[in-house]
């Protein structure tokens, strides 16, 4: 052994146990696996969502801030109230839908850094490794005409301008919803009042406009009555609201004078306010109920809310439909509500405009605008339905800035662009898991939630021709191209533990990547010691095609054991011409392991290898991860991180 470095003298190689198994037993369930197994992945920070699954290639660490709201068949609900056995929507790629599925669980993440990433005019908050469905550029080399085809992609591998999927519309599961009545006082029995005993389309229409141009008036003491703000200039909606009230609730709706209508009902009233619509101008919400109904009722509610306080224009260019109010957060939950329906809507626009009354006074605005299919919602003004019947066109999500990306949609599926990626600091994160296709909509986005990359990504790898397993097992299975190259960067006679090593190996991964194939997601394997005097001699194999790209993580940990320990790995790694491989390592041994391992790549013409290696505990580390750069414009960079604390020695280079 050498003298020249740490001391080595601490190892027995008469008390080493060698060729040991990997497990003597297989567990099929992650409950039924040691504790002390468990705790490996909590020392290497391995997420929970990960820790479940004993085996497979990539990971999945997506969480979602508490507040995003994942669309259900309740409405929206923020994810950290979602329960399990609530109905999501979820895309299933084998029939190309958005279908109901059902929550298997949610799960709490705790907190964690979190950035808003904005898409077209959706908005959702998320961790950077939360996978999104996008389209990646597909083309050869030299092609010029682009050629996309759909990939989940962590955040942290995507920028502004990439294309990622939207929900354009929800399958329609909502009911009619059963509304509240209030309890009536005896004096009330002389103006009878009816009250329906669930939504329907004048209901929700009804709500729409009360949501605009409604308010509560304050007649005496505990009183209460029902106003509409609508000018007699639009005669034909005080007409209707006048007709629909009646039918509805019994009630007549009064011209009080050239600006309002007004209900004498103290019980409609306290109904408005039991059912949520209540509120001063700037502090109406949108009811979760509205959302839960049928899509004909939502439809029905934008068109009282447009009616009341919207605009649409038909002359000449300009044919869109607007909403406009001091409320910003009414807007947003018009424009979710909207989203449900599958009708596009702008983000929400700021202005400011004179008091109408104080002319040396600013008030602030918002607007919110409409697009696509528009003209589905159903408002009942007359003048606003002629305009919306003028258009000859409409937007959609099926091309993109001049790209054409209709082959990758459908009625469900759209597309739209990445506008910012911004980070907003720490707060509480939530997944859920779907029974299903592991993915749902939120915040009108398709995610994945944790259960997912586990299950698709080794068919993704399978459909790639991309081999990865074990390094035992590829013996077996792929025996020409094991032997093809094995030993031919490090050979037996490399050093003693490279001897050693080709001589009682066990374990280790293997990986084949073929021509042209970029793996965009990243490829784990985790080692852990398990008996004391135990000596660890994995055999990790890569192998890049020309063209290629692949990024491998390993992670290692051992307890302590009151006999030191020895860990003595080969890796070996060929890049092929133009191939892009990158290696990352987290070591986190005990204090009583021999950190002794061999690690070289062989670069050829214009490619390129990355070791970034992390190194904490061990008794003594000595490891100097190599590149051979043996064709024209190969490329090699080495990034070693070393922490020694006390009695450890840590010669970690290149």
């Amino acid at each position: 052994m050498p003298t020249w470095g740490a001391d080595l003298s601490g190892i027995d190689f008469e008390d080493i146990y060698y060729y040991l198994k990997a497990s003597d037993s297989s567990k099929k369930d992650w409950n039924d696996v040691p504790a002390y197994v468990k705790s490996t992945f909590d020392k290497l920070g391995i997420p929970e969502a990960e820790q479940k699954y004993l085996s497979g290639v990539g990971a999945q660490y997506d969480c979602l801030h508490e507040d995003t709201l994942v669309h259900t068949s309740d409405g929206l609900k923020p994810i950290k109230a979602v329960e399990s056995g609530d109905i999501i929507f979820s895309y299933d790629e084998s029939i190309e839908e958005i279908r109901p599925a059902r929550v298997e669980a949610r799960v709490p993440k705790g907190p964690k850094q979190v950035f808003e990433v904005k898409v077209g005019t959706r908005r959702v908050r998320v961790t950077e490794n939360h996978p999104f469905l996008a389209l990646v550029d597909a083309r050869k080399p030299g092609r010029v005409r682009r050629r996309y085809r759909r990939d989940w992609r962590y955040l942290s591998d995507l920028k502004v301008g990439d294309l990622v999927a939207v929900a354009r519309r929800t399958p329609d599961v909502g009911l009619s919803q059963v509304v509240k009545a209030p309890e009536l006082k005896p004096h009330h029995a002389r103006k009878p009042v009816f009250f329906p005993s669930a939504t329907n389309a004048d209901f929700m229409w009804w709500s729409g406009v009360y949501i605009g141009d409604g308010y509560l008036h304050d007649s005496g003491p505990g009183k209460k009555n029902v106003e509409f703000a609508i000018p007699a200039t639009q005669a034909d909606l005080r007409e209707e609201v006048t007709t629909v009230t009646k039918r509805l609730f019994n009630a007549d709706a009064i011209a009080v004078d050239e600006w309002r209508l007004r209900i004498y009902s103290e019980p409609l009233a306290a109904f408005v306010e039991e059912n949520g619509l209540g509120g001063g101008a700037l502090e109406k919400r949108v009811p979760q109920w509205i959302a839960a109904a049928s899509e004909p009722e939502r439809l029905a509610f934008l068109g009282g809310y447009v009616d009341a306080d919207g605009m649409v224009r038909g002359t000449g260019r300009s044919k869109d439909m607007s909403l406009t109010s001091g409320n910003a957060l009414l807007l947003e939950d018009a424009r979710r509500v909207a989203a449900t329906c599958g009708i596009r809507t702008s983000s929400i626009h700021t202005f400011k405009s004179r008091h109408p009354h104080q002319r040396d006074r600013f008030i602030t605005g918002y607007r919110l605008q409409f697009s696509g299919d528009f003209d589905r919602v159903s408002c009942r003004s007359l003048r606003r339905r002629e305009r919306m019947d003028k258009r000859q066109w409409i937007h959609n999500d099926t091309a993109v800035g001049g790209t054409t990306i209709r082959s990758h949609t459908n009625e469900f599926l759209g597309y739209a662009r990445i506008q910012s990626i911004t980070p907003v600091g720490i707060a509480e994160t939530y997944d859920i898991t779907v029974d299903g296709p592991h993915n749902f909509v939120a915040e009108g986005l398709i995610v994945h939630n944790s259960e997912s990359v586990y299950h698709n990504i080794r068919k993704d790898l399978e459909k790639l021709g991309v081999i990865f397993m074990d390094t035992d097992t590829a013996l077996k299975e792929h025996e020409d191209i094991v032997k093809q190259y094995f030993g031919t960067v490090i050979p037996a006679n490399d050093n003693k533990l490279a001897a050693l090593n080709t001589a009682v190996w066990s374990g280790g991964s293997f990986v084949w990547v073929p021509p042209g194939v970029e793996v965009t997601m990243p490829l784990q394997a985790y080692f852990r010691i398990n008996s004391e005097n135990a000596g660890q001699f994995e055999r990790t194999l890569i192998i890049a095609e020309p063209g290629s790209k692949v990024h491998y993580v390993e992670g290692c940990t051992a307890p302590v054991f009151t006999t030191n320990t020895l860990h003595s790995a080969v890796v070996e790694i060929i890049v092929k011409e133009g191939a892009d491989v990158r290696y990352t390592t987290i070591q986190n041994w005990s204090h009583n392991v021999y950190n002794l391992v061999t690690k070289r790549a062989v670069v050829q013409k214009g490619g390129r290898m990355s070791w970034i290696d992390a190194n904490l505990g061990s008794k003594v580390t000595m490891k100097y991860p190599s590149v051979y750069l043996t064709g024209e414009g190969a490329h090699g960079e080495v990034l070693s991180v070393a922490f020694a604390g006390d009695d450890q020695h840590q010669d970690a280079g290149a």
